[in-house]
């Protein structure tokens, strides 16, 4: 029987570890769960935050998956720790995979993270990169807009590039050689990043640095995917989500459920 694997993000970010997943694992069955109607989560309060994942997280178990990726980095940072005293179920977040690409790729030690406001109000990653190397110095900056220009659609042209750019000015001046995208939307914005930042800066993917984590390259088949039935389920608008997900999937999805979520019943 295929293992049954979780995919939860607050929207459609997660996609990206869902991408990565399908072509590791295809013979796997996902569940993807997008929190749309409640998106984004990184100005949200922590009670909210751990609120919100734990009926995700309980969502998922009810319909019987194997494992469960939080590919959110603010639902790892702040709800993961809670989440795992709370269920048997393993829950694999996506900030320690982040933080241990990012050591074994900087040489001079300053590595820059940017994530929602309260991934980096929360100084998850500052404190797993001090765990593995107490030498390392951190830059954290909160991109909070780069996640509702996603959300959005608004990937790409001049005038986003512009605003990325002044964005992570900062990140300049502090000459990193490293940066984590702290947050799995961004990785839609990675041509505007990475030239926002400059070639020699290289960019860490936790989201796809997570899935490798999960499962070992030993471990992986590789392929094309053979499950096309993922289910995909939404809190928000169905053809919003569609839209989205076509794009960032590469092929039409079949199926999208919208739910609603804390006890009341589907749509």
């Amino acid at each position: 029987m295929a293992q049954r694997i979780g995919i939860i993000d607050s929207g459609v970010g997660g996609l990206s570890c869902l991408v990565e997943a399908e072509k590791s694992w295809p013979d796997a069955h996902y569940i993807y769960l997008g929190d749309n109607l409640r998106c984004p989560y990184g100005p949200k309060s922590d009670d909210e935050i751990i609120e919100y994942s734990r009926q995700m997280v309980e969502e998922l178990v009810r319909r019987q998956v194997d494992k469960i990726i939080i590919a959110c980095n603010t639902a790892t940072a702040i709800a993961l720790p809670i989440l795992e005293k709370e269920f048997d179920i393993p829950l694999i977040g996506v900030i320690r995979s982040g933080a241990q690409a990012a050591i074994k790729a900087s040489v001079n030690k300053k590595i820059a993270v940017i994530g929602t406001t309260a991934t980096i109000r929360s100084q998850s990653y500052t404190k797993a990169l001090k765990a593995l190397d107490p030498h390392v110095e951190v830059h954290s900056l909160a991109t909070q807009e780069f996640v509702d220009w996603v959300e959005a659609h608004e990937i790409s042209g001049s005038a986003l590039e512009a605003k990325v750019a002044e964005k992570l000015q900062s990140l300049t001046e502090f000459s990193c050689d490293t940066l984590i995208l702290g947050c799995t939307h961004f990785p839609l914005l990675r041509g505007p990043i990475q030239k926002a930042v400059g070639e020699n800066v290289f960019l860490i993917d936790a989201g796809l640095e997570t899935v490798h984590l999960v499962m070992p390259e030993h471990e992986r088949i590789f392929g094309e995917y053979i499950d096309q039935d993922t289910e995909f389920l939404t809190t928000g608008d169905k053809e919003n989500f569609r839209s989205v997900a076509e794009w960032w999937l590469g092929r039409p999805i079949s199926s999208i459920q919208s739910i609603v979520l804390g006890g009341e019943k589907d749509e």
